[in-house]
């Protein structure tokens, strides 16, 4: 066969270079598409968690989420272990992320959970293996939650976190969680009390009992057991919800409250700028404690709110009797110089005032903030209204 001519030569190369660029270069466009645009309404940026009351704490040695179990087959989102890292919780919806993702990525969220963790209070080793409610967890994902910069500009959030709680005998709740925002799943669900784990868990951690794995820890001054925790009785009174709303009644016309924080017994929370524009928490527990801020005649105000857990119990079962569907209303009065506060429940024609509740009030002039003073303090150092559950 004769040589190509060198033009005919070069022509062919230039061309073959030209395919394999444009092969290349489309790969490369559908690769990066696929890796840096997702366009599913139905993935989110989000990050899985786990928590435990702070008397009653759990190690977690693994949680899976999924999409799905057989006989489809395993499809893990998240797969992540805890070896090693035990009991760190704040409390109820106070989980630590179990892995840092890139905040760009989504992904779908799940339909199943399983998980495997030990009760130091009760010595026990649960497993948890069950559907999720996909539809219910979408739906709050989608809704997203709004808060205001001021009046005038809303933004829109998406939960970013799924918390996975252990409450005692082996009950689970779910909670989705956003910066400003924490809300309970209507949800629970029953591990199973196992030995099916217990050499696994020994070997891991290098002990020769479940028994002495708990005694290593017992000194330990992040874990906090309280063989005493009182369990289902006080734990479904925290659960209760109740149609009520929270009203603040400044004294003061122009006044206005420009923050509020709620934190309930259910371990939801809601706190935002300009809190009468937000949408409520549906049907919430009873609250523990609240934050508010106002500005009145030059000056900020600040005030931290401490309910007493005895008192609350008390007085919404003498309110709302067996009928927590009644429509009620917290109503907090605070005269025109923050240091005269009247707490109340409201149920059809029934009153009933806080009498037990804890306060400190702080102001500053909008002019100098740091010259802070405290106009009110009902209590002395440290509030004690702390409740047991958290």
């Amino acid at each position: 066969m004769k040589d190509l001519p060198v033009n005919i030569t070069l022509i062919l190369i230039g061309v073959i270079f030209l395919v394999t660029l444009s092969f290349w270069l489309c790969g490369c466009k559908a690769l990066l598409k696929d890796k840096t645009v997702n366009n599913n309404p139905n993935e989110f940026h989000w990050e899985p968690s786990s928590s435990a009351p702070r008397q009653h704490p759990v190690e977690v040695f693994d949680v899976h989420f999924l999409l799905r179990r057989p006989p489809e087959g395993n499809t893990y989102i998240f797969q992540y272990y805890y070896f090693g890292f035990c009991f760190k919780y704040a409390g109820l919806a106070s989980g630590y992320n179990g892995i840092a993702y890139d905040e760009n990525d989504k992904y779908p969220l799940p339909h199943y959970i399983a998980a495997l963790w030990l009760s130091f209070p009760e010595k026990k080793v649960y497993y948890l293996d069950e559907p999720l409610p996909y539809d219910q967890i979408l739906q709050l994902f989608a809704k997203g939650y709004d808060f205001y910069e001021d009046t005038a500009t809303k933004t829109k959030i998406t939960y970013d976190q799924l918390d996975l709680c252990f409450l005692p005998n082996g009950k689970t709740i779910l909670y989705v969680k956003g910066t400003t925002r924490k809300t309970m799943v209507d949800w629970m669900a029953q591990g199973i009390a196992t030995d099916e784990f217990n050499d696994n868990i020994c070997k891991e951690n290098s002990c020769e009992s479940i028994e002495k794995h708990i005694n290593y820890y017992a000194n330990d001054s992040n874990l906090m057991i309280n063989n005493t925790f009182p369990v289902d009785s006080l734990i479904n009174k925290y659960f209760e919800r109740f149609s009520y709303t929270i009203n603040v009644d400044l004294a003061d016309p122009q006044a206005k409250a420009l923050w509020g924080k709620e934190e309930y017994t259910n371990g939801e929370f809601l706190c935002s700028r300009y809190r009468s524009m937000v949408e409520s928490i549906s049907m919430p527990s009873r609250l523990k404690y609240y934050e508010v801020t106002w500005d009145s005649h030059g000056y900020k105000y600040l005030a931290d709110v401490y309910f007493n857990e005895e008192e609350m119990l008390r007085l919404f079962d003498e309110a709302y009797g067996n009928d927590r569907t009644q429509q009620g209303v917290l109503n907090i009065a605070i005269n025109e110089s923050g240091d005269s506060w009247d707490i109340s429940l409201i149920v059809g024609d029934k009153k009933c005032v806080f009498k037990k509740t804890e306060i400190k009030v702080e102001k500053y002039p909008l002019s100098n903030p740091d010259d802070e003073t405290i106009v009110f303090k009902n209590y002395e150092n440290e509030p004690q209204n702390i409740f047991r559950i958290k």
